[in-house]
């Protein structure tokens, strides 16, 4: 008898008591605004980024071959130190010369943005032509 009385008293105490609702932490938290990374638009800085070489991304030889001409534009991400973080294609004529301006801006080098005298990380837009000459 004393022996289920123990048993009844450890179960009891190895389980733990129930999280009231309002403590629970939430499964995925939202990030707060001051955590995200912070990209300055064009118009919010006082010197725009700019490529510090000009960007040559290679001619797709099929449409060379082809005799055909066009442009992308492109929205990246250049961050403070001159880096390239992300590229956004907003318009292209042919999605092989999208893939040209994608590799040749992920290894291009920015003179940053700057604001209030300092270096900070912004998005640029590009427009890139694609000519025979």
């Amino acid at each position: 008898m004393v022996m289920a009385a123990l048993c009844v008293a450890v179960a009891a105490c190895s389980t733990p008591p129930p999280v009231p609702e309002a403590t629970r932490p939430s499964a995925s938290p939202e990030p707060r605004e001051d955590a995200l990374p912070r990209y300055f638009a064009e118009d919010e800085v006082d010197y725009p980024a700019h490529p510090l070489e000009p960007i040559a991304p290679v001619y797709p030889p099929e449409l060379w071959a082809l005799g055909m001409e066009g442009q992308v534009v492109a929205r990246v991400v250049v961050l403070a130190d001159g880096s390239t973080a992300s590229t956004r294609i907003l318009s292209s004529s042919h999605e092989a010369f999208s893939l040209s301006v994608r590799e040749s801006l992920r290894d291009a080098l920015f003179h940053p943005a700057q604001r209030t005298g300092l270096h900070v990380s912004s998005w640029v837009t590009l427009r890139l032509l694609f000519r025979l000459e």
